[in-house]
């Protein structure tokens, strides 16, 4: 879990989407286009993130890591305590992607509305 939290630090937004896109798509039949596979990602997620935000920014553990800015691995642990939170929200999606997105698009500015 720990490795697999460290390399998706390490991904673009965009190399995230693809992931994401590419086990959303299963087994498709047909080819997709890598834009079409970040297209269908975007929607997805985009969609998820009223249903994941309470349990997310509700959570003391994720909070309490927001706040320590001296750690330096914080954007791994983030990764594996969101993956924590949101595990059982799908099947077929990996919750370490979804939770590298959300650390990477921003927890401040996604759990804003209930942090502040």
């Amino acid at each position: 879990m720990k490795d697999s939290a460290e390399r998706l630090s390490r991904l673009s937004e965009r190399e995230l989407y693809e992931e994401l896109g590419l086990q959303l798509s299963g087994q498709a039949i047909l080819p997709i286009s890598r834009e079409r596979l970040v297209e269908e990602a975007r929607h997805w997620f985009r969609e998820q993130k009223d249903r994941l935000r309470p349990a997310v920014c509700g959570d003391s553990k994720i909070r309490e890591l927001m706040c320590d800015r001296s750690n330096s691995r914080r954007r791994v642990l983030l990764i594996l305590a969101v993956a924590d939170v949101i595990a059982g929200f799908f099947t077929g999606v990996s919750p370490f992607v979804v939770a590298a997105l959300l650390v990477r698009e921003g927890l401040s500015s996604f759990c804003r509305d209930i942090w502040h």
